[in-house]
């Protein structure tokens, strides 16, 4: 990693050994420390894809019933969260675009929808919507609580940046929702060249915010690809698990972006690790 340029503390805030410490042990192949200290963050990354917006399902339930397979949106929001999980359980590391793939990422979806469907089906929706992602990014759906949780991250003293694995055009779909203001950069795979896991995209991101990895946080809701990826470089991870389905990881968790504004704006001064705050 290149050097970097050192930002002015913001008001109220102080780098501590304790912290310090919990950032080194896991860059060196520590456990990771149970406790972070919050007031040693400064800049929040986080995941576009699962964290600010979600799939257009009923888009998607539209794709497939042109080739037969008949499920709801509803049905498919509920089977991403179980997808996702199998996924990361498997360790299994995909971009949004993969889905052409017999196992790309709508395959894993209706999987785990349980409805039986046609593995052909399947495969030519799973061009049309890798070819209607690529064109017009189908994570356009975002949730009411996002600006509102971002907005209190912003005015708490936090820099916020978004640091995705996807297609250029996600800078429209941020920009047609109304956060973009809220963020200083978007760090995207497509233009980077990198994705995560991969410790190329972390520096960018790292650079364009001119922070070090201690006094960052990044969230994301894949283990294996935005856990992983942020601990290999020493940025501090938290994962957005929406369901309460990685209750075994060595990770804060977090159920939305709210219960994340919350637990950074409370008058706790340390994150627990492996806790949830719901």
């Amino acid at each position: 990693m290149g050097s970097m340029t050192s930002c002015p503390q913001p008001a109220g805030r102080s780098r501590t050994r304790e912290f310090d410490a919990a950032i080194w042990g896991v860059k060196r192949g520590g456990r990771p420390a149970r406790v972070i200290d919050r007031d040693g963050i400064e800049v929040v990354f986080l995941d576009a894809g699962g964290v600010l917006l979600y799939p257009d399902w009923e888009r998607v339930s539209g794709i497939l019933k042109r080739y037969g397979i008949r499920a709801t949106s509803a049905q498919l929001a509920d089977a991403e969260f179980i997808g996702k999980h199998r996924m990361d359980e498997l360790g299994v590391t995909h971009t949004t675009g993969d889905i052409a793939e017999p196992d790309g990422y709508l395959g894993w979806v209706m999987k785990a929808t349980g409805l039986s469907f046609d593995n052909d089906a399947l495969h030519r929706a799973a061009r049309e919507f890798e070819e209607t992602h690529t064109r017009d990014n189908l994570w356009s759906d975002m949730p009411e609580e996002v600006p509102g949780a971002l907005a209190r991250m912003r005015d708490a003293g936090y820099r916020l940046a978004v640091l995705s694995n996807t297609e250029s055009n996600l800078r429209d779909r941020i920009a047609a929702a109304g956060i973009g203001p809220f963020f200083e950069t978007l760090v995207i795979s497509a233009e980077v060249g990198s994705e995560k896991p991969d410790h190329v995209i972390f520096d960018e991101a790292l650079r364009r915010m001119a922070v070090t990895p201690d006094r960052a946080l990044h969230v994301g809701d894949f283990y294996s690809i935005d856990v992983v990826g942020a601990r290999g470089v020493g940025i501090t991870p938290v994962m957005l698990d929406a369901r309460g389905l990685s209750s075994d990881r060595d990770v804060l968790r977090v159920a939305s972006l709210t219960e994340l504004a919350d637990l950074l704006g409370s008058d706790s001064d340390q994150l627990q690790i492996g806790a949830r705050v719901s």
